[in-house]
């Protein structure tokens, strides 16, 4: 696959020109760890272990936030469940707050924290296979559904996989390098959302740490008002907030169930008539069908997948559209959804532009693919998309086909996506494989009545309230617009980047003439998988969650997590109260005595540098949790082998 030979380039850089002596360091021992009966790695913020403190501490939003805010005093990487008890008793005996962290994707820098406050990594300790962190049940014998057992700290490629092997499916997004304890918590927006739901709604239990240390069993359907109040809390509250989670139980989805399931999966080249064209499909989709999923997603310039790293790649306009078979069986794939399929590949045929051959992870509509093959397939396998720092927003919609056309959101939104491209093209240099700005840009329309993510949200407990805390389920069309910058190629770049999104936000909101909302700007809902802004929740509570979600959740968290808390561990948190907000500083604080590989980097080479070191090392780690997986199969065919010959 063109990705892994991008991750293999990688490595070899690292290895080449940045060596990674560090990764032969020391580990502190568990007797010295001052977490006692904690067996899993302990890093203190200025204990002298070289940069191993600095490794783990870093996050997806290292290099875009406040340094400051991303240093605690302990990092503890648990191995198990009693390791996260002795972590969470040592917080509340100390009186200190936990971040928790199973990927380090939260785009704000929340699954971290400063101070003397802890962050605890989860991101190894529930991903034993052979131990019970995937385990599958028989069908469920009243409606065939089967229920699946996983630890949080697996990927979602690597969920994905196991599930492939399986024959089945959950919902869920494209970020292949996101981890499931995170992504569970946020929700899990993907691609087959109006199908299916988020991944969030097909949780039927958890396990989880609570504040007081104790391991609780949280089933959807308990009789227990408390253990209710929990599993609401927990899905769609704030990650992190209100435990420690371990594993998750999934109602999942079967394959065989959908026999005559349909994708399209394809990259053309970009122009400004495709754009038009493709968006211009965006906002019908609601009225249709729950089978009918469509995605479109710009790629300024292609970095994660070139063929040949000397040679530019152009913008590309990704294509995601998804017919589920929704009804099973009996249900044809017929006339309306081919004229479906034919449309998307029209609208870009009619925009002069050209499909990219090769694209490693291509379907087409005209032959059957099995859904839980369709997920595997619009994951994006890298860790991140570009190796630079970032300004990232999402803005959401509750307006219908109608009113979206009225408004003339389809032409508005590519005329601001074409803005960027131009400019970005203009700043390229010839023969350089990325400008010195970039974006990942996906549209994509969620809503209408038939939605399974709005029907869902109306589901209710036995005391008739909402099932989950996740808010906003009459959006209707979603754009995130994921912008990158180095400034060390181009001073001005974080600048060009600041100057679209602010132009592009004030075309979005606005009484009278907004396109995505007539609300102002700082009353526009927010989702929390990709929070940007002030983080200070007491300030912007009113964005990710109504009044009545957010006095339960305050009453929830005072009782699960009582003063002092364990799990405020920064001001992305319930109960902060409101404040000076908290926002990333344009020009990030860095402590060069804990961070010294990042400090000498960006001397040397600029904010990019950093986000591609930490990359590599994230890598390579990857790469040995393969090579240790593969072993142990090897292990195990070859004791099955010679059982089978006694």
């Amino acid at each position: 696959m063109i990705a892994s030979k991008f991750g293999q380039f990688l490595l070899s850089f690292f290895i080449t020109l940045l060596p990674l002596a560090f990764l032969a360091s020391g580990y502190k021992s568990a007797d010295e760890c001052p977490v006692k009966e904690f067996n899993g790695k302990c890093f203190e913020r200025n204990d002298g272990n070289g940069t191993e403190y600095e490794n783990w501490c870093y996050q997806y939003a290292s290099t875009s936030m406040n340094y400051d805010q991303m240093k605690p005093s302990l990092i503890l990487v648990a191995s198990s469940t009693a390791d996260v008890i002795a972590a969470v008793r040592f917080a509340r005996a100390k009186r200190v707050n936990v971040a928790v962290r199973s990927g380090g994707h939260q785009f704000s820098g929340a699954s971290s924290a400063s101070g003397q406050n802890i962050q605890l990594d989860v991101s190894q300790a529930f991903r034993n296979v052979s131990a019970g962190d995937f385990a599958v049940s028989e069908p469920n014998c009243s409606n065939g559904s089967v229920g699946v057992r996983v630890g949080i700290s697996f990927t979602l490629l690597e969920f994905f996989l196991m599930m492939t092997e399986k024959g089945l499916f959950v919902p869920a997004g494209i970020c292949g390098n996101v981890h499931l304890g995170g992504h569970a918590q946020t929700g899990g927006y993907g691609v087959a959302i109006r199908a299916f739901g988020l991944f969030a709604d097909h949780v039927l239990a958890f396990d989880i740490i609570t504040a007081d240390g104790e391991a609780l069993r949280v089933e959807r359907d308990s009789n227990d008002r408390r253990e209710r109040d929990l599993y609401y809390a927990v899905l769609g509250g704030s990650p992190g907030n209100f435990g420690v989670l371990t594993h998750i139980t999934l109602q999942a989805h079967r394959d065989n169930d959908h026999p005559n399931s349909r994708a399209f999966h394809a990259a053309y080249t970009y122009t400004y008539a495709s754009a038009q064209n493709a968006l211009g499909l965006l906002p019908e989709v609601s009225e249709l069908g729950q089978d009918y999923d469509l995605v479109f997603t710009l790629v300024s310039g292609n970095q994660s997948m070139p063929d040949n790293l000397s040679v530019p790649v152009p913008p590309i306009l990704i294509v995601y559209a998804q017919w589920s078979n929704i009804g099973g069986p009996s249900q044809q794939f017929d006339a309306n959804a081919t004229d479906w399929f034919k449309g998307i590949e029209a609208a870009f045929e009619r925009g002069g532009s050209v499909r990219v051959s090769g694209y490693p992870r291509a379907m087409e509509w005209n032959v059957t693919t099995p859904l839980s093959q369709m997920h595997l397939k619009w994951t994006f396998p890298a860790i991140r998309e570009y190796a630079m720092p970032y300004e990232k927003r999402l803005y959401i919609s509750n307006w219908d086909s109608a009113e979206l056309q009225k408004r003339g959101w389809s032409d508005w939104m590519a005329d601001q996506l074409n803005k960027f491209v131009v400019a970005r093209n203009e700043d390229q240099q010839q023969n350089q494989r990325a400008a010195s700005f970039e974006m990942v840009s996906q549209q994509q329309n969620a809503g209408g009545a038939a939605s399974a993510f709005y029907r869902n949200g109306l589901r209710t407990d036995r005391d008739g309230r909402n099932l989950t805390a996740f808010s906003w389920r009459d959006m209707t069309v979603a754009g995130t617009f994921d912008a990158f910058f180095n400034t060390t190629a181009n001073p001005k770049a974080h600048q060009s980047v600041l100057d679209w999104h602010d132009d592009t936000m004030k075309g979005a909101f606005g009484p009278g003439g907004g396109h995505f909302s007539d609300l102002t700007p700082e009353n526009v809902p927010k989702l929390l998988l990709e929070s940007y802004g002030d983080r200070r929740m007491g300030n912007v509570w009113h964005q990710y969650h109504t009044k009545a979600q957010y006095d339960r959740l305050l009453a929830i968290k005072r009782a699960v997590d009582p003063a002092p808390t364990v799990f405020t561990p920064n001001n992305f948190s319930v109960g902060v109260p409101a404040g000076e907000p908290d926002l990333a500083p344009d020009s990030p604080w860095l402590p060069v005595a804990a961070f010294p590989v990042t400090a000498r980097l960006i001397r040397e080479s600029g904010l990019a540098a950093v986000d591609l070191y930490f990359v590599g090392w994230m890598l390579e780690g990857q790469q040995n949790a393969i090579n240790k997986t593969e072993t142990v199969r090897g292990q195990r065919k070859m004791a099955k082998e010679k059982q089978q010959k006694q």
